[in-house]
């Protein structure tokens, strides 16, 4: 087994820690995904939506699809374009989105930034919608409009960056490993010191 798919066995067993401490939902965005998670996918239905979007998802998230899920059990509408924000499972804030849904934000493109900007009304990024950032896709929302994105096309490939409130885009410095483990690790041991 690879040192890559041992951590994210590794990822899988802190999410059912913090599922199994978090019976009450106190984890901020908990109540809206409740620990839910969908299916994992299969490598050829991870290559199919790779070729669909003529993208290739950085190999640490490839991963999470494959050995821990992708989305919730809800019943996605598969002709909307809209993002269902309810097809979450369990991640940072809100919840992860579906991979499906995750593609609706995708605009052509690479992502411009390397260093935080703010963000532009026109263009490669529409101001009225948040979702939609050229060379990313959406993760999940964080609530008051700021939203986390992953970078599939661009200078900082399988970097993950936020949108704030419709101001400024920001590195994270985390790949989605770091940025999952660093999460759920940090819930965990929040949840551990308030029994104390």
């Amino acid at each position: 087994m690879t040192d890559l798919k041992r951590e994210f066995l590794e990822i899988k067993a802190l999410i059912d820690e913090l599922r199994a401490l978090d019976i009450y939902f106190r984890v901020f965005g908990a109540d809206n995904h409740r620990y839910d998670i969908g299916p994992t996918l299969s490598e050829s239905e991870i290559s199919k939506f790779e070729q669909q979007h003529q993208i290739k998802l950085p190999e640490d998230f490839r991963l999470y699809l494959q050995l821990v899920g992708n989305g919730s059990q809800h019943q996605e509408n598969p002709q909307s374009q809209v993002i269902d924000w309810s097809n979450v499972s369990v991640g940072p804030d809100y919840g992860l989105l579906a991979l499906r849904e995750m593609s609706k934000s995708l605009v052509d493109g690479s992502f411009p930034f390397t260093s935080k900007a703010p963000l532009p009304s026109c263009g490669w990024h529409s101001f009225d919608d948040d979702t939609n950032t050229q060379g990313a896709i959406t993760l999940n929302s964080q609530g008051c409009s700021g939203q986390t994105h992953l970078i599939v096309r661009g200078e900082d490939y399988g970097k993950v960056w936020e949108s704030v409130e419709w101001t400024e885009f920001r590195p994270k410095h985390l790949n989605f490993f770091q940025w999952m483990r660093q999460w759920a690790e940090r819930e965990i041991a929040r949840l551990k010191n308030e029994q104390v």
